[in-house]
């Protein structure tokens, strides 16, 4: 796979949250300005500017069907991607949501959220997009980190801050076990069957726990990978470092290429869906670069 740099874009704040439309049309940031941005992805001009009006948007997500984006600090708020008018407001959180997910019919939303001030809301919640109210609640040790959401509807792996990776029950709240990493999980995603959950952190390694058991299984990598992406068949991970991208086998844990550096470990990464495009977003300069990719 090679890697060529189509296009940077600077970030007027620091950048945390970023997120692509599942038809791979639009991207969007969320920046501690209190903005969101979202670009057309064939020009990558800007589409829209958002003032979201509270403070730490962590977190972006689109819904399944492209048509609703959210996000926000304590609370999330639902836009229209076609005329950008306001949704319903996802509010309870007492601290700022960290991460959140749609479920794949696009009925629920799910967050985390959490930090070291008192009162502690390390809580995992699940959200009527429709109507705003919470179905479940579920409260964690630590402050969190990540949520992901199987694709078969079934399950919600969420992680905190200290590396301990949960799986709830979607439809209850449940949890149905969990695993405990050495180190802070910054990303989790489902393998396309939902089969299992890869996490990433800081920590030189990707673990892919199995959902029906628990197992583990580790892919070793050259340095600490915070983010990563997936191959839409789920066979290869692009993984982010400060050292560079890399390309891994899933199964195997091999190395199939390797990317350019960008100087800092990534904020966020997203491939799309064609696997000809992914969309990096980094720090210190704050950026979203953007790569086209070629097998």
């Amino acid at each position: 796979m090679k890697f060529t740099t189509q296009t940077k874009i600077c970030i007027p704040a620091s950048v945390h949250g970023l997120a692509l439309a599942p038809d791979g049309a639009q991207v969007a940031v969320s920046s501690f300005d209190k903005k969101l941005r979202a670009y057309e992805t064939a020009g990558m001009s800007l589409i829209k500017t958002v003032t979201l009006g509270t403070p730490f948007p962590h977190s972006v997500c689109y819904s399944p069907d492209g048509r609703t984006v959210a996000s926000g600090g304590k609370g999330l708020t639902l836009f229209d991607t076609k005329s950008w008018t306001k949704g319903v407001s996802l509010k309870g959180h007492n601290h700022e949501i960290r991460a959140s997910t749609f479920s794949p019919d696009g009925a629920r939303v799910y967050t985390v959220s959490g930090n070291t001030s008192n009162p502690p809301d390390w809580t995992a919640r699940a959200w009527d997009a429709a109507a705003g109210g919470i179905f479940w609640k579920w409260k964690a040790q630590y402050t969190m980190s990540a949520v992901a959401a199987s694709p078969d509807g079934q399950v919600v792996a969420v992680a905190d801050s200290f590396g301990t990776v949960t799986l709830l029950d979607a439809e209850t709240g449940l949890p149905r076990g969990s695993t405990k990493r050495p180190e802070q999980i910054s990303c989790l995603r489902f393998t396309p069957d939902s089969a299992s959950v890869l996490a990433s952190g800081d920590l030189k390694e990707l673990a892919v726990i199995s959902v029906a058991d628990g197992k583990v299984r580790t892919i070793r990598l050259d340095t600490e990978a915070r983010w990563f992406a997936l191959t839409p068949d789920g066979a290869a991970a692009i993984v982010g470092t400060n050292l560079g991208l890399t390309v891994v086998d899933v199964a195997t844990g091999a190395v199939r290429a390797r990317g350019p550096s960008v100087g800092r470990k990534p904020r966020a990464l997203e491939l799309s869906p064609d696997s000809a495009r992914l969309y990096l977003l980094a720090s210190d300069p704050d950026e979203l670069l953007v790569f086209d990719l070629q097998p």
